[in-house]
């Protein structure tokens, strides 16, 4: 799938009657998306890195890609995936133009950052017709509490959304997934550079993989990130 883009099946279709008739054609994917899209419907903008050292921008891009594999889980919603959030990294884009592109009603968006054994991250969850806020909140914790953080994160997004949404999502929605912090870290990394998918970069992700394994040889994800 190319981001953005639609397909359709405009050749002719033969029926039972011996008649063929031609497809279809309709327009643009984009404009046949609903005027008002359901409000169940959301594209997670990736974390702004607000820390000193550049090289924790992967770290705030393994939040995002947390926080969107950790809502794709809950039923009846609605999650662009990672690639198409993804695409809006570095652009001062309005969130009303991101709503009407994606055909989503919020926008959940996060800055974080980290110094030593501490993070902070600020959250807020906005409409996207109007530009309105629905929640905000800020979080200072231990690094060592950053699942917990995420999982409160995805239930106070939902929890704006609706009720009935937060009823059907599973507890924890994000589960601590090792018990190594430096190798949750490597981890992070290696899916930062497998994601660029540039020549060298999927070399230093399964570097960074087998170095998690290292730290801890239970690293589920860090064993799917090699086997990709």
């Amino acid at each position: 799938t190319l981001p953005k883009v639609g397909y359709a099946f405009i050749g002719e279709v033969a029926f039972p009657d011996g008649h063929a008739r031609p497809a279809a054609r309709p327009g643009p994917f984009l404009q046949s998306l609903p005027d008002e899209p359901p409000t169940s419907s959301i594209a997670v903008l990736p974390f702004a890195n607000l820390s000193a050292d550049p090289d924790n921008e992967a770290f705030c891009d393994g939040l995002s890609e947390e926080l969107i594999n950790g809502l794709t889980k809950v039923p009846d919603l609605r999650v662009v995936a990672h690639s198409s959030s993804f695409s809006f990294k570095g652009c001062d884009t309005d969130v009303r133009e991101i709503g009407r592109q994606h055909g989503v009603a919020t926008v959940p968006e996060a800055s974080a950052r980290q110094s030593g054994d501490r993070l902070r991250i600020s959250a807020q969850l906005i409409e996207t017709a109007r530009g309105f806020h629905r929640w905000c909140e800020q979080y200072d914790r231990r690094l060592a509490d950053v699942f917990a953080v995420q999982d409160d994160i995805a239930r106070s997004v939902l929890s704006a959304l609706t009720s009935e949404i937060l009823g059907k999502a599973p507890p924890p929605i994000i589960r601590p997934s090792t018990a190594s912090m430096d190798a949750y870290l490597l981890y992070l990394q290696g899916r930062s550079f497998w994601h660029r998918r540039y020549e060298g970069h999927l070399q230093r992700a399964m570097g960074c993989f087998e170095h998690a394994l290292r730290q801890d040889p239970a690293c589920a994800p860090a064993y799917c990130g090699l086997a990709d």
